[in-house]
């Protein structure tokens, strides 16, 4: 479990946290696993995440938001060299839904500024977007992949493999972060 843990599923555990009506814990999942995504220079699944980030924004009603995240995807996703991505059948539908509707609440010039807005933003202005959101709903964004690189960290200097479960558990166990106000992690 840790082993997963530490290489990350950010994008299954935020749309866990999505389908249970979590829907800050959700956005700042998201942010989290497109800033992951970035840091590994890795800008096509970085704009997949946020294609089911803008999908999960316009499902709680910011229709304007989710227009310039999707935008920003078709742009990112062009970016980096591929046609705007459509990945499964199911994300697919979801996002074309979200603009249709999206489109019908808004008038033809907001969408076609707000679409523009958006396709302009780098992968920076997008994810802090995300977070800003995350944090009006009321959610704090606490970087859990710091939390994962620590005890990655402390588990190597121990001499403990990643992939090794059982001698995982106990040294996470024993570990302990302390989050203090001002964002400073204590390990």
């Amino acid at each position: 479990l840790m082993a997963n843990a530490l290489r990350g599923d950010r994008p299954g555990l935020a749309t866990l946290a999505e389908r249970r009506g979590e829907p800050a814990a959700a956005l700042s999942g998201f942010a989290d696993a497109a800033a992951v995504c970035q840091g590994s220079g890795d800008r096509l699944h970085a704009a997949y995440v946020l294609d089911q980030t803008a999908a999960a924004v316009a499902a709680i009603g910011r229709t304007e938001t989710a227009v310039r995240l999707f935008a920003a995807v078709e742009a990112l996703s062009v970016v980096a060299g591929r046609e705007p991505i459509r990945f499964d059948v199911r994300n697919r539908d979801r996002h074309e839904q979200a603009l249709l509707t999206a489109r019908a609440a808004l008038d033809e010039d907001s969408f076609a500024a707000l679409w523009a807005a958006g396709a302009a933003l780098s992968l920076d202005e997008v994810i802090a977007e995300v977070r800003a959101l995350a944090a009006q709903l009321g959610y704090t964004y606490i970087d859990t992949g710091a939390m994962y690189r620590a005890l990655a960290l402390k588990a190597s200097r121990a001499g403990v493999s990643l992939d090794a479960e059982e001698a995982l558990a106990p040294l996470v166990r024993a570990s302990s972060i302390h989050l203090t106000e001002g964002g400073r992690r204590v390990l």
